[in-house]
């Protein structure tokens, strides 16, 4: 066997190959792993009324939820339509499952 004049340094395309992909699974891992940033309404009322308006138009069935207003339970209930239908203390536009007085800054977000 011959030796050659230069040692072998460095790393050859393959090795770099491989660490890429290896480091491209780390980080969609950790991506998935992160909580979400999508904003959240601040109400937790809003908040099930949205998950219920957004659950029922994903699968395409009626979804009803109870939630607290002034510690009574309200019922919720989203058509797969979008048409959301609630008590009527809650203020809850059927349209849009949002309260009017906040209709202009879902909308803004959603323009965006």
């Amino acid at each position: 066997m011959s030796q050659s004049r230069f040692p072998r340094r460095g790393i050859t395309l393959v090795e770099l190959m491989v660490v890429l992909a290896i480091l491209a699974v780390v980080m969609s891992v950790a991506t998935l792993a992160r909580p979400s940033t999508v904003a959240t309404p601040t109400d937790s009322a809003a908040a099930v009324v949205a998950l219920a308006r957004t659950t029922a138009l994903a699968t395409g069935h009626a979804v009803t939820k109870t939630v607290q207003v002034d510690g009574r339970p309200r019922m919720v209930t989203a058509f797969s339509d979008g048409i959301v239908v609630a008590d009527s203390t809650l203020d809850i536009d059927p349209l849009t499952g949002f309260r009017p007085d906040t209709l202009n800054d879902q909308w803004e977000r959603h323009v965006r």
